[in-house]
């Protein structure tokens, strides 16, 4: 099952896919101040952000990472997975 990096090396992308006009969107989390900032966009384009904070942070993250990637996937966008063998490994496991 997949998880949550553990943030220590900020920002971090969780995932980007492909929209069925080829454009590529991200979700990214980022350290603004204490709080954790999770952005979805197009390379020119935020299309949306909000910032968490407090112990919950990366549980409510979660739920939104998940909620975007079901939807935009029901909109017919596909996985884009460019991340490299190490990327992955240090998102699943946070080292």
């Amino acid at each position: 099952m997949w998880s949550m990096p553990d943030f220590r090396e900020l920002p971090i992308t969780l995932w980007t896919m492909r929209s069925p006009d080829g454009r590529v969107i991200r979700c990214e989390v980022r350290q603004i101040r204490t709080d954790l900032e999770m952005h979805v966009g197009y390379a020119d384009e935020l299309v949306w952000s909000q910032r968490f904070r407090g112990p919950a942070a990366r549980v409510e993250i979660e739920m939104r990472t998940a909620a975007w990637r079901i939807a935009l996937v029901q909109k017919g966008f596909t996985l884009n997975d460019e991340r490299t063998t190490e990327q992955v490994r240090r998102l699943r496991y946070g080292h």
